[in-house]
């Protein structure tokens, strides 16, 4: 497998999807947000990733949780994959993890592995975006070995409004998240629906298990989040009156500390018998 392979054709919402993540490729998963928020959802899938001897992470990005599984599974005999649809991001991994981890160019809703390959497939942040949630998780469902599980994300920042609503207040939170999302909103920010997960696990047979893994950031974490991530693409004029918010709150309550939730939904596929067929 490699991150050369030719990827399905895409819809035009796919293709916004890809340049939009592809301009983040390079210091996306970059901070203290996002390393407390990888090292908090490691702990919570400590059994998990134990036990699992091959693992896909659907929509790795530029490898920072392929990283982590890869020196978890350094010294035993596991199989680590990692997938995407955007080049710019593969080449980002590839840097980061050299030849140690098989990567592949494809699309979420249609991973091209065979039937039962996969003990563990991770997604995290990824399958909001398919063009079909159904499919991707049917498709998901049909790559999980006998007993196996799959593991997405349902909420988006573990909870960024809740967090920063009491100390910036309503009118300024309404401003300062109309012009901080509002660059990414039509192209890639889906709700992470947790009822709608749930009946799409239901429908592809997976028993279900929900799971927090919380994490405490101080406000320079979260600070460097948003700029990273958010204001990054915003347009300069949102840009400027949101970096003026950020910092009338770092003024105010910048030795304050938040406690996040990454809130996931594990789905196990039934264990089979000896020699019971995966089709």
């Amino acid at each position: 497998m490699d991150e050369n392979a030719s990827p399905s054709p895409a819809p035009g919402q796919r293709a916004r999807t890809v340049a939009y993540f592809s301009r983040l490729a390079s210091t996306y998963g970059d901070g203290e947000f996002y390393g407390r928020r990888r090292a908090a959802v490691i702990a919570a899938l400590a059994s998990e990733l134990a036990a699992a001897r091959s693992i896909l992470d659907l929509g790795c990005g530029n490898g920072k949780y392929l990283a982590e599984f890869e020196r978890l599974s350094s010294g035993e005999e596991k199989s680590v994959v990692g997938a995407d649809v955007s080049a710019e991001m593969l080449r980002e991994a590839r840097a980061r993890i050299g030849p140690r981890v098989s990567l592949i160019r494809a699309d979420a809703a249609t991973p091209p592995f065979r039937a039962g390959t996969f003990d563990l497939i991770f997604a995290s942040h990824v399958l909001v975006f398919a063009s079909s949630l159904d499919a991707a998780v049917a498709a998901c469902a049909r790559c999980l070995a006998s007993g196996g599980a799959l593991i997405v994300t349902v909420e988006p920042g573990g909870g960024i409004r809740r967090a920063l609503l009491p100390l910036v207040g309503a009118e300024r939170w309404e401003r300062f998240s109309r012009a901080v999302f509002r660059s990414a909103r039509d192209e890639t920010t889906r709700k992470l629906d947790r009822e709608r997960h749930l009946a799409v696990f239901a429908r592809a047979r997976l028993t279900i298990e929900e799971r927090a893994a919380p994490f405490t950031v101080r406000w320079q974490g979260v600070d460097e989040w948003l700029r990273l991530r958010w204001l990054a693409i915003a347009a300069d004029e949102d840009r400027a009156m949101a970096e003026r918010i950020l910092d009338e709150v770092g003024r105010d309550h910048g030795a304050t500390e938040f406690t996040f939730d990454e809130r996931m939904l594990i789905g196990r596929k039934q264990a089979r018998g000896p020699g019971a067929s995966h089709r």
